[in-house]
């Protein structure tokens, strides 16, 4: 099992942390807490833990795991006005143009359903851009590991954008850092895009 990096148990034994020593009768883990737990050496036999070591030396990136719920209600075609909003953002500024020239000289013409497909949502463009500015970031892996942005199906909690991202520090305080700067800019920039977060998602 590799107990010579901080590794997850099983919750029960309430364990999270260093292992220092692995005896006959009990394995001493020292917490990221710096509380200390023992816990019967036959037990680890008996369940799943996770180990970070081959996270830590070997792949040396951490992954980012995250899903944004939004409300239903906020998804719509985007009409001339976003994306005259929109076409200042420079790592979508290439979409929003070419968007902007399938509106043709019509105003309002991102409510006619016969461009439905031309036109993007403003969902769309927005999972875009998520995924061109995880791809831009100088701290994440993006060349020996994956950048995924993708949408599942609506639910009563609303429609699912999930977010996988691998960052390159893999110790808690350079990881968590990496990944609170990465949800604050994109908790900015739903709003630009006429989008809301699903309030029931928030408040679970």
């Amino acid at each position: 099992m590799g107990f010579d990096a901080r590794g997850r148990l099983d919750p029960s034994f309430n364990a999270d942390g260093t292992v220092e020593h692995i005896g006959l009768y009990d394995i001493k883990v020292r917490n990221w807490d710096l509380t200390t737990s023992l816990i019967p050496t036959h037990k680890v036999l008996e369940v799943a833990n996770t180990n970070f070591a081959s996270m830590q030396r070997d792949a040396r990136a951490r992954r980012i795991q995250e899903t944004l719920m939004f409300d239903v209600t906020s998804v719509r075609l985007c009409d001339r006005e976003l994306l005259d909003r929109l076409k200042a953002i420079p790592l979508i500024e290439d979409l929003v143009t070419e968007k902007l020239e399938a509106l043709g000289d019509r105003d309002g013409a991102g409510h006619d359903p016969h461009l439905a497909g031309q036109v993007a949502t403003n969902f769309e463009l927005f999972a875009t851009y998520v995924d061109r500015f995880l791809r831009a970031r100088k701290d994440l892996n993006t060349r020996q590991r994956f950048v995924l942005v993708r949408t599942l199906a609506p639910s009563e909690r609303g429609i699912p954008l999930d977010i996988f991202a691998f960052v390159k520090k893999t110790d808690l305080i350079g990881f968590s850092n990496v990944q609170t700067e990465i949800f604050n800019h994109l908790l900015v920039m739903i709003g630009l895009f006429d989008l809301r977060l699903h309030q029931a998602a928030m408040e679970r």
